[in-house]
């Protein structure tokens, strides 16, 4: 083997990179996603080559955080082919990716399947405690009547209004949690530029730039996902929840689902995960930089991640 580590050159290796993605997946229907998710100037790609044909990939995504460094990377796509497993290339490209990011400090973050959590812990990552995804039948959840009033200043429309009607999303202030920022173009380019983005129904409900959520109806599954979400107040959280089960209900969904996280503190809240079944979803971090491993190595603050901040909902 004549191996080689290289940042993905989107000029001359997409063809290359797509024909590796279906030999380690056996599926060829994933082109518009990855054209998607990784042939964009979000993205960040280290792959391994042999002579003329690469043989693994690793991405991440670039995304803006609230507390030093204010950069993150999301790892959210990463493959060996067949005829190349058994050597520990996704070790060592992970090893390669981690000293050949594009700034000095950041945090890594992501959110892969149980079965290749021990990857990830021997190239380096921090394996958090499992978060839990609630996945709730409607029919369990009665609705608090009084919350749902045509008065309230509650909103919802498509995503792909959102530039129309000139909202933006803030994340909590004075907040000790690490918080991935959710800017306009990240919004865009997350929801509305996704291929299945007609089909998986993306819409947002809020009460103001500090209270919202965004979510899906995916109609063949009858499931209504909640994929990004802030609270201003537990007030403001039962309204919103209130009223995404409302719609639930009418748009003929028959499940709610979202992933667990310490912003959910109302009683609404707590009613849905008494009726909920519940499934183990992994995280792992990891510093980048001397200057963040120094002031993240003794106390780590919590990290809020949304089902949305993974590209595959």
């Amino acid at each position: 083997m004549d191996l080689d580590f290289r940042k993905l050159d989107l000029d001359l290796d997409k063809v290359k990179y797509l024909k590796a993605w279906r030999l380690a997946f056996e599926r060829d229907t994933d082109d518009k996603r990855i054209d998607w998710c990784v042939f964009n100037e979000k993205n960040y790609t280290f792959v391994v080559t042999d002579k003329n044909k690469i043989v693994a990939g690793y991405s991440f995504i670039k995304r803006r955080i609230n507390l030093f460094p204010y950069f993150a990377f999301v790892a959210n796509n990463m493959f060996v082919i067949p005829s190349y497993q058994g050597f520990h290339l996704n070790v060592k490209l992970a090893k390669y990716a981690f000293q050949n990011f594009p700034v000095e400090e950041a945090l890594l973050f992501g959110a892969p399947r149980k079965n290749v959590v021990p990857f990830h812990k021997r190239a380096g990552w921090k394996i958090e405690k499992p978060n839990l995804i609630f996945t709730c039948e409607i029919n369990k959840l009665n609705l608090k009547n009084d919350l749902i009033q045509k008065k309230s200043n509650i909103s919802c429309f498509k995503l792909d209004k959102y530039n129309k009607n000139k909202i933006s999303l803030n994340i909590p202030k004075d907040d000790n949690k690490i918080r991935f920022v959710q800017d306009n173009s990240y919004i865009n380019w997350r929801f509305n530029s996704h291929p299945y983005s007609q089909e998986r129904s993306y819409s947002i409900v809020s009460i103001s730039s500090y209270s919202y959520v965004i979510y899906s109806i995916y109609k063949p599954l009858k499931q209504l996902n909640i994929l990004l979400s802030s609270f201003a107040s537990s007030k403001d959280e039962n309204l919103l929840l209130n009223f995404l089960i409302k719609l639930s209900k009418e748009k003929g969904a028959e499940v709610f689902r979202f992933l667990n996280n310490s912003d959910f503190v109302s009683e609404t809240y707590k009613t849905i995960i008494d009726k909920s079944s519940c499934e183990e979803y992994f995280l792992i971090r990891k510093c980048m930089g001397e200057r963040s491993i120094n002031i993240y190595k003794d106390n780590f603050p919590e990290f809020i991640f949304d089902l949305g901040d993974n590209d595959s909902y």
